[in-house]
């Protein structure tokens, strides 16, 4: 299997939006996963402001994706449970692979590119 690694564009929004609903509509338990707001999918290309967007390849086949969230408002209440008011912080997350593609270290590859993101990010 041959994969790459990129930024996901927005002239991939069909594939990037197929993805999410393959894979969260074959959730044996959906509420293990917390489900995208409207806000949220308005918001994905929004790499400034809210969420760099990588994902894995296959050729042009969009197979996994995962989000650096940056926005400082949306991450205020963990900044406050964990005493980090005066820093600048990311999560980790939006992390969705197809089915047949899990097993492949997918998930951890597009993690170690946003941790060397988020090491670089000044908001």
């Amino acid at each position: 299997m041959n994969l790459t690694y990129k930024k996901i564009q927005e002239k991939e929004k069909d594939q990037l939006f197929n993805l999410i609903n393959i894979v969260l509509g074959g959730l044996d338990n959906q509420e293990y996963f917390i489900p995208y707001e409207q806000w949220e999918i308005d918001s994905m290309f929004d790499e400034k402001n809210y969420a760099p967007l990588y994902g894995a390849y296959e050729g042009d086949k969009l197979v996994g994706m995962a989000q650096l969230y940056v926005s400082q408002d949306m991450l205020a209440d963990f900044k406050k449970e964990f005493g980090l008011e005066n820093y600048t912080v990311c999560e980790l997350g939006g992390n969705l692979v197809l089915p047949e593609y899990r097993g492949n270290g997918i998930t951890t590859k597009l993690q170690t590119i946003e941790l060397e993101l988020a090491k670089k990010i000044r908001i």
